[in-house]
């Protein structure tokens, strides 16, 4: 390890420790140094070393064990995927890029959707299509929005794959914490109560051509609401 001779001293830290799992061809389970020795070979002080061990505990690269050390951690990508959304939000001006890989991951799953789904699920995903006609006819656009978010939730909950969820679900993060959020959602409210109902049809009857292209249409729709509006990411 060289010595770190910048302001930014933790980040070269974070890579400098990265580097070493690397360089050594360091495991899941392997020990690395103490901070104490980290701090003497980077020639930095222990504040920066525990920053930077901080920052790569959250990424799941690392893991510290109270009276033992620290130790190379088994990959798991969930850690980064939970710090995403906020990173996003000083990192994009619009929706429309986030929109097109929930349309990616969302119409890739739908064969293994149909496959897994049973006659009690379906019933959740209806009573969800309830209370969006109930929100359709009070007009009550959160209630609707709340409804659409636990519809597409439900939906994929059958895929057993817990990534497949998180990335579903920065979508809907993003998409709380954009500007005019009273915006996002169509106030067309009955044509989107139709367009749901629709999609639970189609699966209810387990017909995959049907349902990929009301959900293909749905999106397109979306795409063009958030377009029209130039909704941006951010408070």
């Amino acid at each position: 390890m060289k010595a770190i001779k910048t302001n930014k001293r933790y980040k070269l830290v974070i890579e400098a420790i990265q580097n070493y799992i690397i360089e050594n061809n360091l495991e899941a389970g392997d020990r690395l140094p103490t901070e104490n020795e980290l701090a003497e070979k980077l020639q930095v002080g222990r504040s920066s070393v525990r920053e930077a061990v901080k920052s790569l505990e959250v990424l799941g690269v690392i893991e510290t064990k109270a009276g033992e050390g620290m130790f190379v951690r088994t990959f798991n990508f969930l850690p980064i995927l939970e710090n995403l959304p906020y990173s996003m939000m000083f990192d994009r001006d619009d929706l429309s890029e986030v929109l097109e890989i929930r349309i990616t991951l969302e119409l890739a799953n739908l064969k293994k959707v149909i496959e897994n789904i049973d006659d009690e699920h379906l019933k959740k995903i209806e009573l969800v299509v309830e209370k969006m006609k109930m929100a359709r006819k009070t007009n009550d656009i959160v209630a609707f929005v709340e409804a659409d978010e636990r519809f597409h939730e439900l939906l994929f909950e059958p895929v057993d794959n817990e990534l497949l969820k998180k990335l579903l679900g920065i979508f809907w993060t993003l998409l709380e914490n954009a500007k005019d959020f009273s915006k996002l959602a169509d106030p067309n409210l009955p044509a989107g109560y139709k367009k749901h109902r629709a999609i639970y049809q189609a699966l209810a009857e387990r017909d995959h051509d049907k349902l990929y292209d009301l959900m293909e249409r749905h999106y397109e729709a979306s795409k063009k609401h958030i377009a029209a509006n130039q909704l941006k990411v951010g408070v």
